[in-house]
């Protein structure tokens, strides 16, 4: 039993985790067997007491009977602690050090809770996995981003009992991964959310491309990703500008051509006169959080269904009066015409 655990805990020569198959082929038994021996172990193990004595079966299939005595975590736990104190208190490790392999399964016969960092590589001993997630700061915040924000956050949680060395360590590793297994929206989101706003694509560009160096974006790149609006990106109805929902921001259910248009017919159906453009940009701006002078301006005079009746005064277009149709001589007529008067 000693080799078997031994070998599938990696820490055998080479400190590896040996598989199922090759103990079984190594020592002439099924891999099934093989984990019942392994399983047998564990239940040994996570008993609190053992009393009663229990059957075990060695490797090479011969049963002995072997009284297992009381504590089995109390050794274990000493046994833990001994190593901690020979590395000086250290309660991160490399996965791939040698002392990894021995530090969890003392950690594991003892009880004592670890958890493993996604791709950081890291073993920390002590933390519960639920109590870990919880210290770690808001995804796509400005705290996940840099080590002394992860630090400050893991630090700041009660249940958290690291060294200042141990957390340095641990954030450190959390933040190269986080920036590099950041998704183009999510670095994108996190630059919107750095200025705070509103904000056209070129200047959400620009501020991505400061915040991530290692990973520039182009504009049209940036645009692809927020005009797909995920994630709670929203277009705010302004050529190329967009922002959170978060801050209060919807989409527009009009484009701004039939927000002009519907704004025309109503104020001059009710006043009878010409609405100015004045008027036009006041009323937009109550239906829309960001409103762009120059692009109101376009929305009016470039409407199909309004009509400029003088300088930035209009009406709806169905209502002007039609322009009697006059016949335009064409070329030749015009020509007979001088002729004739000349003789």
């Amino acid at each position: 039993m000693a080799h078997v655990v031994s070998q599938r805990a990696g820490l055998g020569r080479g400190r590896r985790k040996v598989t199922l198959h090759e103990i079984g082929k190594r020592h002439g038994i099924t891999r099934e067997r093989v984990r019942q021996i392994e399983q047998s172990f564990w239940e040994c193990v996570m008993a609190e007491t053992n009393q009663a004595p229990i059957r075990t079966t060695d490797p090479s299939g011969h049963e002995r009977s072997r009284i297992m005595t009381e504590h089995w975590r109390t050794w274990f736990s000493a046994a833990l602690v001994c190593d901690l104190i020979c590395r000086s208190a250290k309660m991160s490790e490399a996965i791939r050090s040698e002392r990894a392999p021995r530090l969890r399964f003392l950690a594991k016969c003892a009880g004592v809770p670890m958890v493993c960092p996604p791709n950081t590589g890291l073993l920390v001993v002590g933390i519960e996995p639920r109590e870990f997630n919880r210290a770690l700061p808001e995804p796509v915040s400005d705290d996940w981003l840099s080590k002394a924000g992860i630090a400050s956050s893991i630090a700041r949680h009660s249940t958290i009992c690291l060294s200042a060395r141990d957390v340095l360590i641990v954030a450190e590793a959390l933040c190269k991964t986080t920036r590099s297994d950041l998704l183009v929206i999510e670095r994108v989101i996190m630059a919107l959310r750095k200025l705070g706003g509103p904000s056209h694509f070129n200047k959400i560009t620009e501020t991505h491309n400061l915040m991530f160096p290692e990973k520039p974006l182009n504009e049209r790149s940036v645009h692809a990703a927020l005009g797909r609006e995920e994630c709670g990106v929203v277009w705010v109805g302004t050529r190329g500008t967009y922002a959170l929902k978060e801050w209060g921001f919807d989409r527009p259910s009009k484009g701004l051509y039939d927000t002009v248009a519907e704004i025309v017919k109503s104020n001059y159906y009710s006043t009878g006169k010409p609405v100015s453009w004045n008027v036009i940009f006041a009323e937009v701006g109550r239906n829309r959080r960001v409103v762009n002078k120059n692009s109101v301006l376009m929305a009016a005079c470039f409407n199909p269904q309004v009509l400029e009746v003088a300088r930035r005064f209009f009406v709806p277009r169905a209502s002007a009066p039609e322009a009697p149709e006059t016949e335009t001589p064409d070329g030749l007529d015009q020509l007979l015409r001088e002729f004739g008067a000349g003789s």
